[in-house]
């Protein structure tokens, strides 16, 4: 009976293990690349057979020359793709996550400190900066705080705002040392896009 319960245990914890690294390869946010699994480049037919037949259109427009950039959503709005091409013929130029089980090899992703991602991302040529916006109705500094890691053709963008670690409100405040800036979302996307305001 005892050998019985010891090799279900074991059984468990090996299958546990499995599923959780199966759960791990598959939430990898890869700067110039992707995010895991959608990767840029690829078809929307590929995209949908990954993620789910049964996205959200949140935006279609016109780009010019017969393209156009189309935005789908998944995952209740978490997870974004963006295409550009002329119809039918669209490639992934855009991925992006708020989803906080997703990070790069080095740990950062959503829910992240952006602390954290200047450190983590430093030997990877990181930029950051910040946007000063005045306050907001919590009395916490209205800000934007993007870092930012560029290849030729590529951004991988980590978008930031502050946010206090204990509840407030809008008499008392954020107390002093509970404030820390977190990556709302990450971005990867062609360098292109930025010409076409979407």
């Amino acid at each position: 009976m005892r050998v019985m319960l010891l090799i279900f245990a074991v059984s468990g914890m090996l299958m546990g293990q499995a599923a959780g690294a199966a759960q791990e390869r598959t939430a990898v946010i890869t700067p110039g690349v992707g995010i895991s699994p959608v990767r840029l480049g690829m078809t929307f037919a590929q995209t949908r057979a990954l993620l789910g037949r049964h996205p959200i259109l949140s935006q279609s427009k016109r780009i010019g020359f017969g393209k156009r950039y189309v935005e789908y959503q998944w995952r209740d709005g978490a997870f974004v793709v963006g295409l550009v091409g002329r119809p039918g013929r669209e490639r992934v130029a855009r991925v992006g996550t708020t989803l906080r089980g997703e990070r790069t090899r080095e740990g950062v992703g959503p829910g992240s400190t952006m602390t954290e991602v200047r450190s983590r991302l430093a030997a990877r040529g990181v930029r950051c900066e910040s946007l000063q916006l005045g306050y907001s109705y919590e009395l916490l500094p209205a800000m934007l705080a993007r870092c930012t890691l560029r290849s030729p053709r590529v951004s991988t963008v980590f978008d930031g705002t502050p946010t206090c670690l204990v509840p407030s409100n809008r008499y008392q405040g954020c107390p002093e040392g509970k404030l820390r800036v977190v990556v709302l979302d990450v971005v990867v996307q062609n360098r292109s896009l930025a010409q076409y305001d979407v």
